[in-house]
């Protein structure tokens, strides 16, 4: 429906009052020529305010004015009318009639004025970060919400706080239940302030909501330390006793089945979960990395990426996270940093939506917080800051109809959404040309699981079409129903695209379909499977060579078996590229007991060396806790013999030790005259490559340069060797021998073409 003129001048001028009292509050009178100026240029909304005027005349009113309006109030001791415009007057004839009347001092549209939703607590100068979330808009719809319960799993809280006291519930200590959920550290009382202190009364500080139920749940003892039993038992007592929404700033590395269960079971009672990412810079913590939980990141006091935040495909939103003043044991107050202060915002936040919105489920309450974030790093979703920094004002606003899909536009490869592995998403699809994008970033090769669930069954079928990364190659579907489809997809980034597969269908009863999009990624298993069992041990014939591997299912064991020709010792490596694995080693001679290696944590290089002696050796791999992991291993050994050579076995091409670099300097020994080190280096483009081969005892050496084929590209030999040779991409052999024994010999080898593209 067209606006009224009547509709776009009255909220011109309602604007104009709205800057007037914002440039302090000074008392607001329109004049004739600058009225009409200032009304030009505003933009126009419609309002449902009532049409009243306030006018005050130099003289007594005229009676002609009540032609066009009905007046409310007279008063004659200050010259001043309140009217109010009769229905169908048109606004701006009548403005234009009486703008210019010499009778009028000032005329004004009557604005309503409220209360200052600034709070009067002591030290809410200090809450700075209140004002970068925009929370003094927000107060003004919402400062409170006491329908709900929000569980803070967490230390405990200061029961006694007067600024948290009134707002606390029951609760429960989990560590020892004949006591309270006394706070003996100090976070879950920092915690709650944040959340819920109480506002607007005069002392300390004032909460994301100055009025609500905080339910402290203790499953942290005064170190700060619990365990996911604890946590996993948190989550059901919380859920179990009433809350609607649980915080939890806090969390570990590795995933565990049974807080994983608790999870499920709160969403599935439709509790909202809050949780921190945590402040290792590394990979998202466990619950935050659950995709049902609304995982928190934080921002530093420019609004930039908090350098200790964790990060990670599950990460939703972020909020400031340094130098947040809130409440202190034994009444006081403090300020502290971290995500663990910036996920309780976001559980305010949510409360605040409850209460303006009661029916809102926990996935659009999640959505709203999401699709409302300001951008703080790169435009959209990025793994840094999620959507970005929680705008509380935009978030109470955000128009209720874009939760039907709220990812548009995505209607092109270039703006697809990005799609976090293990997630679900709700979005609509449109018959009017509507195309859906999303893109799915796969950390390693492996299997993803996609369902699509319809509203509905169609008559004529949705298509999805995945783009596989790097591929010429892609998979069309064509579907009437919910369907799951199962493809191997490489590491990197692919595309799937929704759409109706014709655009020009008939007998659609309806042009718009919801449906729901989930992808489950398993890692694939590595090439050296099956080798579960000492049976079946894969056998490592060059002992130079680095290992790559997977825990592709839970309680996967990895066996390799290597072959030890000369007495010394041996360093056995594990590392591990993400901090969910936990490597542990078994190290056995064949038929001997084994040696356990586990002296390190999560994310942690495990390694030992031990003496050894010709003969057959097996080594185990596992992960510590037994789950499946999203994550590679990296195996390697160093054989140190006892005449201190670091490269044997490399007597022949399979053993052949890698030379890996530019401008490397290798050091080896020949044993006797049977003795041969066998190298290979690799080249990305053709390059002009020198060999220098020296040694300290003047003795005559030979170096053998092959292709991959093992032909013969250059021989030489002396008591120092000095070639150079262009070669092209490719693979390559260098063997060193010698006639008689050398206790240290040098090879140094040089890309010239790299050396002169650096100069």
């Amino acid at each position: 429906m067209r606006m009224k003129k009547q509709q776009i001048l009255i909220w011109n001028l309602f604007l104009i009052g709205i800057v007037l009292i914002h440039l302090g509050n000074r008392n607001i009178s329109l004049q004739p020529n600058q009225t009409i100026s200032m009304i030009s240029s505003m933009t126009s909304q419609p309002i449902t305010k009532q049409n009243e005027w306030i006018i005050k005349w130099k003289k007594e009113y005229p009676k002609e004015i009540l032609k066009d309006t009905r007046l409310i109030n007279w008063l004659p001791e200050l010259k001043v009318t309140r009217l109010q415009l009769k229905e169908n007057v048109n606004v701006s004839e009548w403005l234009k009639k009486w703008i210019d009347d010499p009778n009028i001092e000032y005329m004004q549209p009557n604005l309503t004025v409220r209360i200052s939703q600034v709070p009067n607590d002591l030290f809410y100068p200090k809450q700075t970060y209140l004002k970068r979330i925009h929370m003094e808009k927000a107060w003004e719809q919402v400062t409170k919400n006491s329908n709900i319960t929000i569980a803070i799993l967490d230390t405990g809280v200061d029961l006694e706080h007067p600024d948290l006291k009134p707002n606390l519930v029951d609760g429960i200590n989990l560590l020892d239940k004949k006591a309270k959920p006394q706070d003996d550290n100090g976070h879950g009382t920092n915690v709650a302030g944040i959340v819920a202190a109480v506002g607007n009364n005069s002392i300390g500080i004032a909460g994301i909501l100055w009025r609500a139920k905080l339910m402290p749940v203790k499953v942290l003892d005064k170190k700060g330390e619990g365990d996911s039993f604890l946590v996993g038992q948190g989550i059901r007592y919380a859920v179990d006793h009433g809350a609607d929404i649980i915080l939890l700033s806090l969390g570990e590395p590795v995933f565990t089945p049974f807080m994983k269960e608790a999870v499920d079971y709160a969403v599935a009672k439709n509790v909202l979960i809050v949780a921190a990412s945590g402040n290792e810079g590394n990979q998202l913590n466990y619950p935050a990395a659950f995709s049902s939980v609304l995982s928190v990141g934080a921002v530093d006091q420019d609004d930039e990426y908090a350098r200790y935040s964790n990060y990670g495909q599950q990460l939703d939103v972020v909020a400031p996270g340094d130098g947040i003043y809130t409440t202190q044991l034994g009444g006081q107050y403090t300020a502290n940093s971290g995500t663990s202060m910036a996920a309780p915002q976001v559980a305010g936040l949510a409360a605040l939506l409850y209460q303006k919105y009661p029916d809102l489920t926990p996935k659009e309450v999640e959505n709203i917080i999401k699709f409302s974030a300001d951008d703080v790093d790169q435009p959209g979703w990025d793994e840094k800051t999620g959507y970005g920094k929680i705008n509380a004002i935009r978030a109470l606003n955000f128009p209720l109809e874009r939760l039907k899909d709220g990812f548009e536009p995505n209607n092109t490869k270039e703006t697809a959404t990005p799609f976090p592995y293990n997630d679900t998403f709700f979005a609509q699809l449109t018959l009017n040309q509507d195309v859906d994008w999303y893109k799915l970033n796969l950390p390693y090769h492996g299997v993803v699981d996609f369902q699509l669930n319809l509203e509905k069954s169609l008559t004529s079928p949705i298509q999805i079409t995945v783009f596989p990364n790097g591929t010429n190659r892609n998979f069309i579907y064509k579907i009437k129903n919910s369907t799951k489809i199962t493809l191997n997809l490489p590491q990197g980034l692919s595309y799937i695209k929704l759409e109706y597969s014709d655009l020009n269908q008939k007998g659609m009863k309806t042009d718009q379909i919801r449906y729901s999009l989930t992808n489950q990624y398993r890692i694939n298993q590595d090439q050296f499977e099956n080798n579960d069992n000492l049976r079946d041990a894969y056998l490592l014939e060059n002992l130079q060579q680095i290992i790559k591997g997977t825990f592709h299912k839970e309680h996967d064991w990895d066996w390799y078996q290597i072959e030890v020709n000369q007495s010394g010792e041996l360093t056995v490596s594990v590392s591990v590229d993400t901090n969910r694995l936990d490597p542990v080693i078994w190290f056995q001679a064949k038929g001997k007991h084994n040696i356990e290696i586990d002296e390190k944590g999560s994310g942690e290089k495990e390694e030992k060396t031990i003496p050894v002696s010709p003969g057959t050796y097996y080594v185990r791999l596992a992960d510590y806790n037994g789950y499946e992991v999203i994550g590679e291993y990296q195996l390697y050994f160093q054989l140190t013999t006892s005449d201190g050579d670091t490269h044997e076995p490399n007597d022949f091409p399979l053993e052949a030790t890698p030379l890996n670099g530019d401008h490397l300097m290798t050091k080896g020994v020949i044993l006797n005259e049977k003795d041969q080190d066998w190298y290979q280096f690799f080249l990305t483009q053709p390059s002009a490559i020198q060999i220098q081969v020296t040694n300290t005892q003047n003795k005559k050496i030979r170096a053998v340069l092959y292709n991959s084929k093992l032909d013969v590209l250059l021989e030489s030999q002396g008591t120092s060797i000095n070639q150079t040779v262009s070669l092209d991409k490719g693979n390559y052999y260098l063997r060193v021998d010698a006639q008689s024994p050398l206790t240290s010999y040098q090879i140094i080898f040089n890309d010239q073409m790299s050396q002169k593209a650096e100069q």
